[in-house]
């Protein structure tokens, strides 16, 4: 656990021992090994459907042949991406403010 020099020096003891109490509470209920979890299994799944969006975007406009323009196939895998951190950051969020509202 990390505290900040700004945590300690601008805010009141009684909110320095709440932030520590949170964070004690998140170490005890393993959070930190969840967390891991969740990214082992969303990050690899996440580049995965980013791979395939951006082919099938490639594909619809054409973008498969040795001809198609390069700023095209960027703009194809920068939608891809876009679209994907998306969805897993909306997830992500939902299973974050679990998270901190048990602790």
């Amino acid at each position: 656990m990390v505290l900040y020099d700004n945590l300690i020096k601008d805010f009141p003891r009684y909110q320095v021992r709440s932030v520590v109490a949170h964070e004690l509470a998140t170490r005890s209920t393993k959070d930190l090994l969840r967390g891991l979890a969740w990214l082992a299994l969303v990050a690899p799944a996440g580049t995965f459907a980013t791979q395939r969006l951006a082919e099938a975007l490639g594909r619809r406009e054409g973008l498969g042949s040795r001809q198609a323009r390069r700023p095209l196939r960027v703009a194809a895998i920068a939608l891809a991406v876009t679209l994907i951190a998306f969805g897993l950051g909306t997830a992500s969020n939902v299973l974050s403010r679990q998270v901190e509202a048990s602790a």
